[in-house]
């Protein structure tokens, strides 16, 4: 039968399909596949020079059938990542277009990134490919760890194919309309991102019981997620799990990692606690000796405190090398940390080790990790634990045999982290080992498994999620209800803990007054955050010098005991629209907090609470590097100082390194240059109407700054700029004159935007209308969705909107309409606001409504939220009756409509119809922009 003929679902939509060819995509079991005649073992082989293991292949086929894959069952090692994959490949043949892989650890998330870049780069470069180089030219990859600055830019691509690396807590929050860290405005966003149309691949799923719970209420909400299952050891609740066949055991490569041996000897410790970080090390210089020559040893312990110990104690025999790697660390710094070991590291790379080497670690690469150690050294844990740390040994099973040493702590007290479960595996494996070394290879232990099964481990629920709380969630803005989602992640006794850590050396401890237009100015970035437990945290900052002691799981034990809250202030960065400095005692899990670098508590490797030197400061070096769009640089002292000290990146550092005596002229001559910049253009941003700026003057100012800044082109933060950038004040600087160099971009006060060129008010609509074109081509509301676009903007036609666009109520009156100012940055944008004399909380939203009411309560809504407010809720307006501003009260019936919305198109649905407007928005808001690239 002809696609023709073929009778089409009444629910569904159409996107671009492989070679071009549109593909009806349905939310029933039907989806008509077209594009090249190519099976995914050919694609598999182009990309990765090697055919896929069978059950890979098999996996292929029933996702692009359509038959039943819920959960996939084979052991580390076998090749769960090429779900990846898979799932790119029936993307490209008419599949789901968004796909998350999803894993509760830190590195895992950069290693499967890592595998998808390889994916992308292979689809542009190989010629066997080529027939799917269009499509892949709309692959965008994400490397979601945090929901900051610069990490909403892929919300603005609905149309593209989209696969997201991501933690529990960042997918699950998201798909909660809680996104961590995410401005509350962007929230609806990226729920209506996430639960339409998404394949998540939720990796070692047996860790996460509450969140598959979670999501099988949130597909009954109607959320349309298909979640497939992956792990060695699944829950019960998994159904007819795809496993290894008789072909994958007689498969050559993959029974030589099956059959491999790998004997652990079971030893055990009953010394003070100040022994055993020595008793580890020991451990392992003993199994080096035993496997001679220059050998990987892997050492995994459960503790970060234990791991900086090992590692201190291994990397002074000067014969070795040592290697620190745990959760607890900044991105970009982990990058560069690994940057040169990888090769070394990754199973099948090109290992050279002139010395032996240590690689110290923590749970973190209990996940994912493709590591290959000769040799491993392991802290005993429960089972399910200690199976995947013994998949980083002999990994491709190159080795007949690689010996293992499991040390156990003998204590009287149950472990903090693992309870009484630790103990039950210890004595297990005493039983089954019979005072002789226990086979860990995979065929090996899985035959001890059979003839004395194991202890059951514990397991946790989430809590039933209700439509009451799910009410609750949808809500969002800046005054949305405060909602603990957490034990609907991670199960109500295990709760995530964690906050987002970032220091930054321009927040002066003695100036906390300047800290929210200093962040404000160059917005936290996920690169440079290091997550760590609030309590361990708000200990710190007591300087009790008690900070816990931390594992790497992503879900952490809730700690009873609270500690004494310190008056030590830090910066709290809940989105631009709620940034304040509070104490210790206002801070919440998956709350961003900005500390003073003076504070201390990091280093290369992480977190280190002992430490009190000043920490490097990464705000520019992460902006160069992973947000050239909207990259800064700070003219400031000690921002200066910091990003041209910080040791270089994973290119090697240029010869004509600065001195620090060069260092220290450069930003005299610098801050000269900008303190009499700042002078000439001090009237510019004056409320006194009789000061009139030197033009020319300011003008050859500038360019002596711009002259100065070019001198300094060869180090990455500036030349990352590429010569377009503003000069705008640097707020907060006290002693003297401070700049920021802004990559031209757009800047928003109150609904109004700049970026240095006006635009007119009738072509931005029919722009933004045109785009929803482009997005939502064949959506069942497209016509719904254009009209909406075409008034969306209307409101800004209000006079004093227009006097503030202008900046001026002559060439307002005098011009046509603008949607966007011509004004340069936002001090200036700022200042012509409060002329204008528009009321605090105006929102010109809803002046759109009143100016061109909407035929339907699904447009009406469409344009009143089309900023993120009005989810129900608008902030008060100074001016009650300022134009439309009554018909977002609650009296007027807004929040009425909004639920009934909700309830009538889904929770997820409706946010999508709000993400394609406000997408369509963004797109043609930045064709406007210059220099935008």
């Amino acid at each position: 039968m002809p696609a023709s003929a073929l009778p089409l679902p009444c629910k569904g939509r159409c996107w671009p399909g492989g070679a071009g060819i549109l593909v009806w995509e349905c939310s029933g079991p039907l989806r008509l596949r077209m594009g090249a005649d190519m099976t995914f073992a050919e694609f598999y082989r182009a990309i990765h020079r090697h055919p896929p293991f069978p059950w890979q292949e098999a996996a292929a086929a029933r996702l692009l059938q359509g038959e039943p894959l819920d959960a996939i069952c084979v052991p580390t090692a076998a090749g769960k990542s090429a779900l990846l994959d898979i799932a790119l490949f029936a993307a490209l043949q008419g599949g789901r277009r968004r796909i998350c892989f999803a894993v509760d650890r830190r590195l895992v998330v950069d290693q499967i990134a890592g595998r998808l870049e390889r994916i992308q780069r292979a689809l542009e470069q190989r010629p066997e490919l080529a027939i799917w180089r269009d499509q892949a030219e709309l692959l965008q990859a994400v490397k979601l760890r945090g929901g900051m600055s610069g990490d909403d830019d892929w919300i603005w691509y609905p149309e593209r194919i989209t696969v997201l690396v991501a933690t529990i807590d960042q997918i699950g929050s998201r798909l909660l309309f809680r996104g961590y860290g995410t401005s509350s405005r962007m929230q609806p966003l990226h729920a209506g991102f996430l639960g339409n149309d998404l394949l998540l691949l939720l990796d070692e799923a047996h860790l996460s019981v509450p969140f598959i719970q979670t999501l099988s209420r949130l597909r009954r909400y109607g959320a349309d997620v298909q979640t497939i299952l992956l792990s060695a050891t699944l829950p019960q609740i998994a159904q007819a799990p795809l496993a290894l066949g008789p072909a994958d055991h007689e498969n050559p490569v993959l029974a030589k990692r099956l059959n491999a041996s790998k004997p652990a000897h079971l030893m055990s410790f009953s010394g003070p606690a100040g022994k055993w970080a020595q008793a580890l090390a020991k451990a392992a210089w003993q199994l080096k000796d035993q496997l001679g020559g220059r050998p990987l040893v892997g050492v995994v312990v459960n503790r970060v405190h234990t791991a900086r110990k090992v590692f201190e104690l291994l990397r002074a025999h000067a014969e070795c090398d040592a290697l620190l790697l745990i959760g607890r660390n900044r991105p970009y710094e982990r990058d560069r940390l690994l940057h040169g070991w990888l090769p070394c590291l990754e199973a099948g790379g090109t290992r050279h080790l002139p010395r032996p080497l240590f690689v110290v670690a923590t749970q973190t690469i209990e996940v994912g990790a493709d590591f290959d150690f000769d040799g491993l050294v392991t802290e005993s844990a429960p089972l399910s634990a200690l199976r995947q740390r013994f998949g980083r040994l002999n990994r491709l099973g190159r080795r007949d045999v690689a010996p293992a040493i499991i040390l156990h702590w003998e204590k009287k007290t149950a472990d903090p982290i693992y309870g009484e479960a630790l103990g039950a595996s210890w004595q297990w494996l005493q039983a089954v080992a019979q005072n002789g070394p226990l086979d860990f290879g995979i065929a090996a232990l899985q035959a001890a498994l059979e003839r004395e099964p194991p202890p059951a481990e514990p397991i946790h629920n989430a809590p039933v999620l209700l439509p009451a709380h799910l009410q609750l969630l949808q809500q969002t803005g800046p005054i949305a209800p405060n909602f603990d989602f957490a034990p609907f992640l991670h199960g109500i006794s295990r709760p995530s803990t964690d906050v987002a850590v970032i220091w930054r050396v321009d927040l002066n401890p003695k100036q906390t007054e300047d800290w929210p237009a200093r962040a404000q100015a160059l917005p936290p970035m996920t690169e440079e955050a290091l997550e760590i437990p609030l309590a361990s945290l708000r200990r710190w900052l007591a300087g009790t010098g008690e900070v816990g002691d931390l594992d790497d799981l992503v879900h952490a034990p809730v700690e009873n005991n609270t500690p004494a809250f310190s008056e030590q202030p830090v910066l709290r960065w809940r989105g631009s629209d709620d940034i304040a400095v509070v104490g210790a005692a206002d801070l919440r899990p998956g709350d961003t907090v900005l500390l003073p670098a003076q504070y201390g508590g990091c280093d290369l490797y992480g977190w280190h609470p002992e430490s009190r030197q000043c920490v490097v400061d990464l705000a520019e070096l992460c902006s160069a590097t992973h947000h050239a769009y909207r990259h800064a640089v700070r003219l400031d002292p000690a921002c200066l100082r910091a990003w041209m000290q910080a040791p270089p990146t994973t290119s090697p550092a240029p010869d004509n390194e600065l001195t620090a005596a060069t260092i220290d002229a450069l930003i005299d001559q610098w801050l000269t240059l900008a303190q009499a910049y700042l002078d000439l253009l001090q009237p510019s941003q004056s409320e006194q109407a009789d000061e009139e700026v030197d033009e020319e003057a300011l003008a050859v100012a500038e360019t002596a700054l711009r002259d100065a800044v070019a001198t300094l082109a060869r180090e990455s933060p500036i030349r990352a700029l590429g010569g377009h950038y503003l000069l705008e004040h640097y707020p907060g600087t006290a002693d003297r004159a401070g700049l920021i160099l802004r990559r031209n971009r757009q800047e928003e006060i109150g609904g109004a935007t700049t970026a240095g060129v006006a635009v007119l008010l009738d072509e931005h609509q029919t722009g933004v209308a045109d785009w929803c074109h482009r997005l939502a081509a064949q959506h069942p509301q497209l016509a719904l969705l254009v009209a909406s676009a075409r008034h969306h903007d209307e409101g800004k036609r209000e006079p004093r909107f227009q006097q503030m666009l202008y900046g001026s109520p002559l060439r307002a009156a005098a011009g046509q309409d603008l949607a966007k100012s011509g004004l340069r940055g936002q001090s200036a944008l700022r200042l012509a606001w409060k002329q204008s004399g528009l009321p605090k909380g105006f929102r010109h939203e809803l002046a759109s409504l009143a100016y061109q009411p909407q035929t339907t309560d699904l447009a009406t809504l469409l344009v009143g939220t089309h900023h993120g407010h009005g989810r129900p809720w608008f902030s008060a307006c100074a001016e009650p009756d300022a134009t439309g501003q009554a018909l977002g009260d609650v009296g007027a019936g807004w929040a009425g409509r909004f639920l009934q919305q909700a309830a009538i198109q889904g929770p997820w649905q409706l946010a999508e119809l709000e993400l394609l407007l406000r997408a369509a928005d963004a797109r043609r808001s930045r064709e406007e922009q210059p220099n935008a690239d």
